[in-house]
Protein backbone atom coordinates (compact mmCIF):
# COMPACT_ATOMS: atom_id res chain seq x y z
CA UNK A 1 0.00 0.00 0.00
CA UNK A 2 2.87 2.37 0.81
CA UNK A 3 4.28 1.98 -2.72
CA UNK A 4 0.83 2.33 -4.29
CA UNK A 5 0.03 5.52 -2.33
CA UNK A 6 3.38 7.05 -3.25
CA UNK A 7 2.92 6.29 -6.96
CA UNK A 8 -0.64 7.67 -6.98
CA UNK A 9 0.56 10.87 -5.28
CA UNK A 10 3.43 11.20 -7.77
CA UNK A 11 0.95 10.70 -10.61
CA UNK A 12 -1.38 13.40 -9.28
CA UNK A 13 1.56 15.78 -8.85
CA UNK A 14 2.81 15.06 -12.37
CA UNK A 15 6.04 13.51 -11.11
CA UNK A 16 5.68 10.25 -13.06
CA UNK A 17 6.67 9.76 -16.69
CA UNK A 18 3.15 8.47 -17.35
CA UNK A 19 0.02 9.24 -15.37
CA UNK A 20 -1.12 5.60 -15.31
CA UNK A 21 0.40 2.75 -13.34
CA UNK A 22 0.80 0.04 -15.92
CA UNK A 23 0.03 -3.64 -15.50
CA UNK A 24 3.69 -4.63 -15.94
CA UNK A 25 4.82 -2.12 -13.31
CA UNK A 26 2.22 -3.39 -10.85
CA UNK A 27 3.15 -7.03 -11.53
CA UNK A 28 6.85 -6.23 -11.00
CA UNK A 29 6.11 -4.62 -7.64
CA UNK A 30 3.94 -7.59 -6.59
CA UNK A 31 6.74 -9.98 -7.57
CA UNK A 32 9.21 -7.98 -5.47
CA UNK A 33 6.91 -8.16 -2.44
CA UNK A 34 6.40 -11.90 -2.87
CA UNK A 35 10.18 -12.39 -3.09
CA UNK A 36 10.65 -10.50 0.18
CA UNK A 37 8.20 -12.79 1.97
CA UNK A 38 9.71 -15.93 0.46
CA UNK A 39 13.26 -14.87 1.24
CA UNK A 40 12.24 -14.87 4.89
CA UNK A 41 15.50 -13.33 6.11
CA UNK A 42 15.30 -11.70 9.50
CA UNK A 43 17.42 -8.54 9.83
CA UNK A 44 19.71 -7.82 12.77
CA UNK A 45 18.60 -4.45 14.09
CA UNK A 46 19.83 -4.59 17.69
CA UNK A 47 23.47 -5.75 17.72
CA UNK A 48 24.72 -2.16 17.89
CA UNK A 49 21.94 -0.77 20.10
CA UNK A 50 22.42 -0.64 23.85
CA UNK A 51 19.66 -0.43 26.43
CA UNK A 52 18.96 2.85 28.17
CA UNK A 53 20.38 3.17 31.68
CA UNK A 54 16.84 3.44 33.02
CA UNK A 55 15.64 -0.08 32.19
CA UNK A 56 14.62 -2.11 35.19
CA UNK A 57 16.11 -5.46 36.05
CA UNK A 58 13.55 -8.26 35.63
CA UNK A 59 13.10 -9.67 39.12
CA UNK A 60 12.79 -13.37 38.28
CA UNK A 61 15.81 -13.26 36.00
CA UNK A 62 17.83 -11.64 38.80
CA UNK A 63 16.62 -14.22 41.33
CA UNK A 64 17.66 -17.07 39.06
CA UNK A 65 21.16 -15.57 38.75
CA UNK A 66 21.38 -14.93 42.50
CA UNK A 67 20.45 -18.55 43.26
CA UNK A 68 23.70 -19.60 41.57
CA UNK A 69 25.71 -16.71 43.02
CA UNK A 70 26.16 -15.01 39.67
CA UNK A 71 26.44 -11.53 41.17
CA UNK A 72 25.69 -8.07 39.81
CA UNK A 73 28.04 -8.40 36.84
CA UNK A 74 25.99 -11.34 35.59
CA UNK A 75 22.71 -9.53 36.19
CA UNK A 76 23.85 -6.51 34.14
CA UNK A 77 25.13 -8.75 31.34
CA UNK A 78 21.88 -10.72 31.27
CA UNK A 79 19.75 -7.57 31.40
CA UNK A 80 21.48 -6.15 28.31
CA UNK A 81 21.20 -9.36 26.27
CA UNK A 82 17.55 -9.80 27.28
CA UNK A 83 16.71 -6.21 26.31
CA UNK A 84 18.35 -6.61 22.88
CA UNK A 85 16.69 -9.96 22.27
CA UNK A 86 13.22 -8.78 23.28
CA UNK A 87 13.57 -5.64 21.17
CA UNK A 88 14.66 -7.60 18.10
CA UNK A 89 11.94 -10.21 18.50
CA UNK A 90 9.31 -7.51 18.95
CA UNK A 91 10.44 -5.73 15.79
CA UNK A 92 10.37 -8.96 13.79
CA UNK A 93 6.84 -9.70 14.97
CA UNK A 94 5.71 -6.20 13.98
CA UNK A 95 7.39 -6.16 10.59
CA UNK A 96 7.30 -9.79 9.47
CA UNK A 97 4.24 -11.91 10.18
CA UNK A 98 6.11 -14.94 8.88
CA UNK A 99 8.61 -14.69 11.76
CA UNK A 100 6.13 -16.14 14.31
CA UNK A 101 6.69 -19.75 13.30
CA UNK A 102 10.46 -19.23 13.08
CA UNK A 103 10.55 -17.80 16.61
CA UNK A 104 8.39 -20.61 18.00
CA UNK A 105 10.68 -23.23 16.46
CA UNK A 106 13.75 -21.36 17.71
CA UNK A 107 12.35 -21.24 21.27
CA UNK A 108 11.60 -24.97 21.22
CA UNK A 109 15.16 -25.68 20.10
CA UNK A 110 16.60 -23.48 22.86
CA UNK A 111 14.48 -25.22 25.48
CA UNK A 112 15.48 -28.69 24.24
CA UNK A 113 19.18 -27.78 24.27
CA UNK A 114 18.83 -26.33 27.77
CA UNK A 115 16.90 -29.36 29.05
CA UNK A 116 19.66 -31.80 28.01
CA UNK A 117 22.27 -29.80 29.88
CA UNK A 118 19.99 -29.09 32.85
CA UNK A 119 19.24 -32.78 33.35
CA UNK A 120 22.99 -33.52 33.31
CA UNK A 121 23.60 -30.83 35.96
CA UNK A 122 20.73 -32.16 38.06
CA UNK A 123 22.18 -35.67 37.92
CA UNK A 124 25.64 -34.41 38.91
CA UNK A 125 24.14 -32.47 41.79
CA UNK A 126 21.98 -35.35 43.01
CA UNK A 127 24.90 -37.74 42.85
CA UNK A 128 26.74 -35.17 45.01
CA UNK A 129 29.56 -34.74 42.57
CA UNK A 130 28.87 -31.02 42.56
CA UNK A 131 27.22 -28.43 44.73
CA UNK A 132 23.90 -27.09 43.45
CA UNK A 133 25.35 -23.60 43.09
CA UNK A 134 28.36 -24.82 41.09
CA UNK A 135 26.16 -26.92 38.80
CA UNK A 136 23.81 -24.00 38.25
CA UNK A 137 26.60 -21.51 37.66
CA UNK A 138 28.05 -23.86 35.06
CA UNK A 139 24.71 -23.89 33.24
CA UNK A 140 24.41 -20.10 33.44
CA UNK A 141 27.92 -19.80 31.99
CA UNK A 142 26.96 -22.21 29.21
CA UNK A 143 23.88 -20.12 28.32
CA UNK A 144 26.07 -17.09 27.76
CA UNK A 145 29.41 -18.32 26.49
CA UNK A 146 28.79 -21.66 24.79
CA UNK A 147 25.13 -21.79 23.79
CA UNK A 148 25.61 -19.37 20.87
CA UNK A 149 28.02 -21.94 19.40
CA UNK A 150 26.13 -25.08 20.50
CA UNK A 151 22.55 -24.16 19.60
CA UNK A 152 21.42 -23.80 15.99
CA UNK A 153 20.87 -20.15 15.07
CA UNK A 154 17.50 -18.77 14.03
CA UNK A 155 18.63 -18.70 10.39
CA UNK A 156 21.76 -19.56 8.42
CA UNK A 157 24.35 -16.82 8.62
CA UNK A 158 23.03 -15.25 11.85
CA UNK A 159 26.06 -13.88 13.72
CA UNK A 160 24.75 -11.90 16.71
CA UNK A 161 25.13 -13.63 20.07
CA UNK A 162 22.54 -11.57 21.93
CA UNK A 163 19.55 -13.43 20.49
CA UNK A 164 20.38 -16.77 22.11
CA UNK A 165 21.80 -15.21 25.27
CA UNK A 166 18.90 -12.83 25.74
CA UNK A 167 16.20 -15.35 24.90
CA UNK A 168 17.60 -17.67 27.56
CA UNK A 169 17.43 -14.83 30.09
CA UNK A 170 13.85 -14.06 29.06
CA UNK A 171 12.97 -17.75 29.46
CA UNK A 172 14.65 -17.71 32.89
CA UNK A 173 12.57 -14.68 33.85
CA UNK A 174 9.44 -16.66 32.91
CA UNK A 175 10.79 -19.79 34.68
CA UNK A 176 10.65 -21.75 31.42
CA UNK A 177 14.31 -22.55 32.07
CA UNK A 178 16.48 -22.22 35.14
CA UNK A 179 20.08 -22.42 36.24
CA UNK A 180 19.98 -23.88 39.76
CA UNK A 181 19.22 -27.65 39.70
CA UNK A 182 16.33 -27.02 42.10
CA UNK A 183 15.09 -23.73 40.62
CA UNK A 184 11.47 -24.92 40.52
CA UNK A 185 11.55 -25.80 44.22
CA UNK A 186 13.25 -22.49 45.07
CA UNK A 187 10.60 -20.61 43.10
CA UNK A 188 7.80 -22.37 44.97
CA UNK A 189 9.42 -21.96 48.40
CA UNK A 190 9.91 -18.21 47.84
CA UNK A 191 6.30 -17.97 46.67
CA UNK A 192 5.14 -19.80 49.81
CA UNK A 193 7.32 -17.55 52.02
CA UNK A 194 5.87 -14.38 50.49
CA UNK A 195 2.31 -15.65 50.99
CA UNK A 196 2.93 -16.52 54.64
CA UNK A 197 4.40 -13.07 55.31
CA UNK A 198 1.28 -11.31 53.95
Amino acid sequence: IEWWDREVAKSLLGQRATREIGKAELQTKCSELIAVFHEDRLPDDFSDIYPPDTIETPSNMARQIQWVEGGQRWIERAKKARWQSRGQRSRWLEESPTSVSKLEKFDRTLEEEWRDRFEDRQAEYREEQKSAVAAGKELLNWSYYDAPNDVPTIQPGWQSLYLIRGTYQDMANDFTVGWHPEFETLKESEHDDSESSD
